[in-house]
């Protein structure tokens, strides 16, 4: 059962999807603009106990991609979202720059109210109402490679430059995705479980520069259901993940276990690497998992 929390005096009032529903049944839809929901530029789903992992990412995604945008998104009296922030990003990453909203004049009496003391932060902020699955999610997965065969000819996807990066002794060392790619052109190919790549349960995308907002998400939930499962995955010779999480993430929503990857067995030489203590190296520090005022 889902839920919407916000942060009153003295404490914090929660709301039953339900009772949402029933109160917004009557209201007038109309379109409203995306980019006047303010939530939609917040971190309204991460916090430092659960933090954007590639796998809450990819969960994210789906549900982004399973919203029914038929139902219109619900705002509080003061124009704050209460419910629909993943059928905003659904809206959003299909082009339109405008949604079905429906806004209280007066909110409805909250189910319950937590005092301070209480420990309410830490419940969740918003409800998707219930939509059947997406039927599509696994037919429209791209055709594997047999296991063993090569790698020869597959290039990066046209206008993506991406990087790579680790921790090296003194530094951390950089890769450009057609370094990678070049390198990894001859490798057999084979199935590797993605319970196996480690990475898929890290945060790989997101820095106190890059917030992990709702419209950030919806961005990578785009790149994830855009991946082709017909590029194999490139790990590294000790078997982390130098490319592909986006494709890892589109196999494990379409219910794949496994995922097409070569591996190195010596890794090429990086493309540069930022030593530590310099500029570069303390630019973008991890994101802390700190999540919007209106959440906590």
């Amino acid at each position: 059962m889902g839920k919407h929390s916000r942060e009153i005096p003295g404490g914090r009032a929660v709301w039953n999807e339900e009772t949402l529903w029933q109160a917004a049944r009557h209201l007038e839809p109309r379109l409203v603009a995306i980019d006047s929901i303010p939530e939609f530029d917040q971190n309204c789903w991460f916090r430092r106990e659960t933090p954007p992992t590639c796998r809450r990412v990819a969960e994210h995604a789906r549900r982004i991609f399973e919203a029914n945008l038929d139902y219109p998104v619900i705002l509080a009296a003061d124009g704050r979202l209460m419910d629909g922030g993943h059928r905003i990003a659904r809206a959003w990453t299909g082009g339109a720059t405008e949604i079905l909203a429906v806004r209280f004049a007066t909110n409805p009496p909250p189910d319950l109210v937590l005092a301070n003391a209480s420990g309410g932060s830490a419940l969740a902020p918003a409800f998707e109402p219930p939509v059947p699955p997406a039927s599509n999610l696994r037919d429209a997965t791209a055709a594997r490679e047999p296991r063993g065969t090569s790698n020869k000819n597959k290039q990066p996807e046209p206008g993506r430059k991406g990087l790579h990066s680790c921790d090296v002794p003194g530094g951390r060392a950089f890769w450009r995705e057609e370094t990678l790619w070049a390198a990894a052109a001859e490798l057999p190919t084979a199935l590797v479980a993605i319970d196996d790549i480690a990475e898929f349960d890290l945060n790989c995308w997101f820095t106190l520069r890059a917030q992990p907002t709702c419209r950030a998400v919806a961005k990578h939930a785009r790149r994830i259901f855009g991946a082709d499962l017909a590029y194999p995955v490139i790990l590294s010779a000790s078997g982390e993940l130098m490319d592909g999480g986006h494709r890892i993430a589109r196999a494990w929503i379409a219910g794949h276990r496994d995922v097409l990857a070569v591996r190195f067995m010596e890794d090429p030489e990086p493309d540069w690497i930022v030593h530590d203590g310099s500029a570069e190296a303390t630019a973008a520090p991890m994101f802390d998992g700190a999540a919007e005022p209106w959440l906590d």
